[in-house]
């Protein structure tokens, strides 16, 4: 159970100056014990990146001859990029929206309020926080080298042109490299509940000072840094590009987040400490200005009760270095089987060396003195073996484009379509625990961009107000009021729930207009027996009991009704097109009482003399009436 106690008044926080020293030294220690633990880790990280990019291990290769042939298999690369474009066409092409917000609760009026919502979250993810491309470096790092990023901060930026001043501010997403990442040496997963967990930014002179003199910082006595990072230095390198020509000039500033008795009444503070490493100062300590961590982690395969995760190409890595050396060596059985060294006496070609060339005769006296010999044969056992590898590979991943096509292309053009379904589902099961946790921290990223504008609301004052323009600029007074109602609720995180719509790799295009197809066909039979039902119950002299058993089948119908329409991914509200039956009933009933009530008065009218209906306006109820 968590319970929140919100403070009656924000006050500052109140640093101990003893704790303050034992805090320094306590994050000295962490820092460098963490980077001392993660250096097998970034060696293996170097070592994917080298191989993606298809770079030799080696630059030549001059055994078992000169200028042997030299290339790197980019295998991972293959399984890699194909996981790539799945999940980006999963996510952003397959299902639209991107995002779904429904309502946490059974409530008409709650499920009206997040349909809101929903427009209000498209604009934030889409336009304030420029989800995709962010997604598609954080999907690079997840995929490649098991585990991608994402810091949410909400920013407030001003610049001047020459007609306009321009200010942003809202949440922004960023895509972290988890190089620049640091978290204590055999940490597990979860980020907000680490002892600390820290990101490093590489700025400018400019840049600190802009950052110092918006945020408080202190920043006499800092130091530039010697490097940025082995992994960095090794993806720029890799990239045709280098940071050395301002390397003299960067600062490397450490956010970290921690758990710390800052004040020493026994009870831990949520603390935002900004470090500078080089001269291991701390340029600020303050409370974490936001309700949690503004981290989310995508991980590819993930590793029992360790922080990161396991990429392709650390699990291909082995069979595509046996690949690599496979078709090396078969590359150079080639080549020796197709070259011919010659053994002959002294003197016997001037200058000893034979050149050859179609049609070139070498005259001699005795032409057995020159004999040719043969370097190699073609061996085909390398072919089998390069099959054996690749089969391995692509079940180590499960991608199968590794060695044949895809399932699209062996299925033949007559399949029928829940046959064709029913191949991709299987084929794609290999990838639905890595496809959640990208699908999850992408949406947990969204979630927390929208968890900034409430903790701007919450604050009062400039904030509030800056927030709320932003939300009426975007949706309207009316509608921003109630988006603004459900963000300053209490129970947000139980009312309002945003995940990206795509559930699972399995779900398309096509599968979605059959699903929406016999949703449709299954509706509509609901609503014809609905009808039915309400006319069995309005007949005028039906006995009560029969109401009330149409009253517990409506009931029962329309439980088994909702448990069903929910069983259909893009449904995230059943509400909206499921029937009340007890409320149509009991107003037919309460209109039927009435009537009966008018029939009666107005025969007792006629019997006392009363003109004949006939004569007269038709009677309510009678055949010639509107009812």
């Amino acid at each position: 159970m968590r319970i929140v106690t919100v403070h009656p008044d924000s006050e500052p926080l109140n640093v101990n100056a003893d704790r303050l020293a034992k805090l320094k030294t306590e994050l000295d220690q962490d820092i460098l014990d963490a980077l001392a633990a993660r250096g097998p880790w970034e060696e293996e990280l170097t070592e994917c990146l080298r191989q993606y990019e298809g770079v030799p291990k080696t630059p030549e290769r001059n055994i078992p001859i000169q200028d042997a042939p030299n290339i790197e298999v980019t295998l991972g690369a293959i399984a890699a990029d194909s996981v790539y474009a799945r999940v980006i066409d999963l996510v952003f092409n397959q299902v639209t929206p991107t995002l779904t917000c429904r309502a946490g609760q059974d409530d008409a009026q709650l499920a009206d309020d997040v349909k809101r919502f929903q427009t209000w979250t498209n604009h934030v993810a889409t336009v304030e926080m420029g989800l995709r491309p962010v997604a598609e470096n954080v999907a690079l790092d997840w995929n490649q080298i098991g585990t991608g990023c994402y810091f949410i901060p909400f920013t407030d930026t001003i610049r001047k042109t020459l007609a306009y001043k321009i200010q942003d501010c809202g949440p922004k997403a960023i895509a972290i490299p988890i190089e620049d990442c640091l978290w204590p040496g055999g940490a597990m997963s979860d980020v907000q509940t680490m002892p600390w967990f820290g990101i490093r930014f590489w700025m400018l002179p400019g840049e600190v000072e802009a950052a110092a003199t918006a945020n408080g910082w202190d920043i006499t006595g800092i130091q530039t840094s010697s490097d940025i990072g082995w992994v960095r230095s090794r993806r720029e390198m890799l990239g045709k590009t280098t940071s050395n020509a301002k390397l003299t000039r960067l600062y490397q500033i450490q956010y970290l987040w921690k758990h710390y008795d800052i004040d020493g009444d026994g009870t831990d503070e949520e603390l935002l400490v900004i470090r500078d490493h080089t001269s291991q100062k701390l340029l600020k300590v303050d409370y974490n200005p936001y309700d949690m961590r503004p981290i989310e982690i995508a991980r590819y395969q993930k590793r029992a009760h360790m922080f990161p995760g396991l990429g392709i190409l650390g699990m291909m890595k082995q069979y595509q270095e046996a690949l690599t050396e496979n078709v090396c060596d078969g590359l150079i059985n080639s080549k020796l089987a197709n070259t011919r060294m010659f053994a002959t006496r002294p003197n016997t070609i001037p200058g000893g060396n034979v050149r050859i060339w179609p049609g070139r005769n070498i005259e001699m006296a005795e032409p057995d003195s020159i004999k040719e010999l043969r370097l190699s044969d073609i061996y085909p056992s390398n072919y089998r073996n390069a099959a054996e590898i690749i089969s391995y590979a692509e079940q180590r991943v499960g991608v199968r484009e590794l060695s044949g096509p895809a399932p699209s292309k062996v299925l033949g053009g007559r399949t029928p379509g829940i046959t064709a379904l029913s191949v991709l589902q299987q084929t794609n099961q290999r990838f639905v625990p890595a496809f959640d946790d990208f699908r999850f921290a992408t949406a947990g990223a969204v979630r927390q961009g929208i968890w900034r504008y409430r903790e701007q609301l919450k604050a009062g004052g400039a904030k509030a107000k800056r927030a709320k323009d932003n939300i009426i600029d975007v949706l309207g007074e009316d509608d921003a009021e109630r988006v603004i109602g459900l963000l300053l609720s209490d129970r947000f995180e139980e009312q309002v729930r945003i995940e990206l719509t795509a559930s699972s790799p399995q779900l398309n295009k096509a599968q979605e207009r059959q699903d929406a197809i016999q949703l449709g066909q299954i509706m509509m039979m609901y609503y014809e027996k609905s009808v039915q039902l309400v006319q069995l119950a309005s007949q005028p002299g039906t006995p009560k009991a029969l109401v009330e058993v149409a009253k517990q089948i409506a009931e029962k119908v329309g439980e088994f009704m909702d448990r069903t329409v929910r069983a259909f991914e893009p449904i995230r509200d059943p509400s909206t097109f499921l029937i009340d039956f007890t409320e149509a009933l009991d107003s037919i009933q309460a209109d039927a009482g009435v009537l009966n009530q008018l029939q009666a008065l107005m025969q007792q009218g006629g019997q006392n003399g009363a003109p004949p209906p006939g004569n007269g306006p038709p009677l309510l109820g009678s055949p010639g009436s509107m009812v």
